[in-house]
C-alpha cells in the first residue's frame, strides 16, 4: 500500500505546479515524432504495404510498425480531445475555431499543394501508377490525414461543448474510477455503430472530396471523446485515481476484454473485434500516458526543442523517407549491391530526422510567412 501511494505521488509529483500540462506536450511530440519511425520500419517491412520498400527488408520491422501504430494515434487523439476541452474551458467557441484553423488548415494546404501533390506525381512516375489514382482516392492527404480528421473533431466538438462542460463527474476516488471505466467501455460501442450504418446500406468506406476516407473520420473519434471525458476530472485526481488501488477497477476489466480473442470462439471474434481493437488500443495508451508522467514531467533543452519542431518534423519526414529510400533502392540498383540493411534503416532514420529539425530550426522559424505556412502561428 505504501508504494502505491510513492508511486502515485511520483505520477503526480512537479504536476500540481504545471499550469499547461508540460508532459503532455511533450507526449504529443514525441507522438509526432513516432510517425518518423512508424514510417521508416513501414518501409523495410518484409510485406511492402507502404509507398515505397527498400531492397532488403528487416524482420521486426513490420512488428515495431505495428507495435506504435496500437498507441501512437489513440493516444494522440485522446491528448487532443483532453486539450479540446481544457482550452474551450478558456476560450470562446470563435476563437478555438478560429484558432484550429490556422493551426492546422495553413499547414494541411501547404504541405498538401507544396509536397505531398508533387510527391505523389512522382511516384506515379516511378511506380507506374496513374496519378489520379491518388487524388480521386482521397489519398492525396496522405500522412496528413490526422489533420482533417482533427478539424472536424475540433469544429464539431466545440458545438456541444456547452452540453459536455455541464456534466459533474464524481469526486470520491471509487466513483471516479466506476466513471472512467463507464466512459473507457461505453464510448468505442459508438464504433460498432458506424460499422453497423454499411450493413444498412449507408457508404462509410466511400471517400470524399478533401475530407477523404468516411471511415478514417468516425473510426478515431471515440478515442477523442475518451480524451474529452477525462478532461472533466481535475487532471491530478484523473492520474491519482490510475495510478492507485483504484486503477485496478479500470484496468483489469479492460486487460481482461483484450483478452478475449485468445479463449472465446472465432464467431464470437468476428461479431466483437472491432470493439475489442479499441479496448487494447485504449488500454496501451493509458498505460502509455501515465509512463509519460514519469519520463516527460520535467522541462529539459531536447524535450522544449523536440516540442517545437516537432510539428515541423511530422509535415517534412514522409516526403524525405520516400526521397531517401528511392536514392537508396538506386544506388544498390546502379552499383549492383545491396547496402545492408540495418545500416540503410539507420540512415534513412537518422538523416531524415536530422533534415526535418534542420529545416525547422534553420528556415522555417527563420521567416514569420514560413512559420504560418508550415506552423500555423
Amino acid at each position: 500500500m505504501l508504494g502505491l501511494r510513492i508511486l502515485s505521488v511520483v505520477f503526480v509529483g512537479g504536476l500540481i505546479s504545471m499550469t499547461r500540462y508540460l508532459y503532455l506536450d511533450n507526449l504529443r511530440a514525441v507522438l509526432m515524432v513516432l510517425g518518423l519511425v512508424l514510417h521508416t520500419c513501414a518501409a523495410f517491412s518484409a510485406d511492402q504495404y507502404w509507398l515505397v520498400s527498400y531492397t532488403q527488408s528487416l524482420p521486426w520491422a513490420y512488428a515495431a510498425a505495428d507495435a506504435i501504430h496500437i498507441f501512437r494515434m489513440p493516444l494522440f487523439f485522446m491528448v487532443s480531445g483532453f486539450f479540446a476541452f481544457v482550452l474551450l474551458q478558456k476560450q470562446s467557441v470563435r476563437n478555438f475555431c478560429l484558432t484550429k484553423v490556422k493551426r492546422i488548415g495553413w499547414p494541411l494546404i501547404s504541405v498538401l499543394l507544396l509536397i505531398n501533390i508533387p510527391s505523389f506525381y512522382i511516384l506515379s512516375y516511378v511506380s507506374g501508377l496513374a496519378q489520379y489514382t491518388y487524388v480521386n482516392a482521397g489519398d492525396f492527404a496522405g500522412h496528413l490525414w490526422f489533420l482533417i480528421n482533427l478539424l472536424v473533431y475540433f469544429c464539431a466538438y466545440a458545438c456541444i461543448h456547452f452540453v459536455v462542460a455541464r456534466i459533474r463527474p464524481p469526486e470520491d476516488k471509487l466513483r471516479a474510477a466506476m466513471f472512467m471505466l463507464l466512459i473507457l467501455l461505453t464510448i468505442p460501442i459508438f464504433h460498432l455503430c458506424i460499422l453497423a450504418l454499411n450493413k444498412v446500406g449507408i457508404p462509410i468506406y466511400s471517400s470524399l472530396p478533401v475530407i477523404g476516407s468516411i471511415y478514417s473520420i468516425f473510426s478515431y473519434l471515440d478515442y477523442f471523446l475518451i480524451g474529452v471525458m477525462f478532461a472533466l476530472l481535475t487532471h491530478q485526481s484523473m492520474l491519482l485515481v490510475l495510478a492507485s488501488y483504484m486503477g485496478v477497477l479500470v484496468f483489469l476489466p479492460l486487460l481482461l476484454i483484450g483478452a478475449l480473442p485468445w479463449w472465446l470462439p472465432s464467431i464470437i471474434n468476428v461479431i466483437t473485434l472491432p470493439y475489442i481493437e479499441h479496448i487494447q488500443a485504449i488500454t496501451v495508451s493509458l498505460f502509455v500516458w501515465l509512463g509519460a508522467t514519469l519520463i516527460f514531467a520535467t522541462q529539459s533543452w531536447w524535450s522544449k526543442g523536440l516540442s517545437a519542431a516537432s510539428y515541423s518534423i511530422y509535415l517534412f519526414h514522409h516526403a524525405i523517407i520516400i526521397a531517401l529510400v528511392l536514392g537508396l533502392n538506386t544506388i544498390n540498383h546502379a552499383a549492383n549491391i545491396v547496402i545492408n540493411p540495418y545500416l540503410a534503416f539507420t540512415l534513412v532514420l537518422g538523416l531524415s530526422f536530422a533534415f526535418t529539425v534542420f529545416i525547422h530550426f534553420l528556415v522555417v522559424t527563420r521567416s514569420t510567412k514560413l512559420q504560418l505556412m508550415f506552423n500555423g502561428r
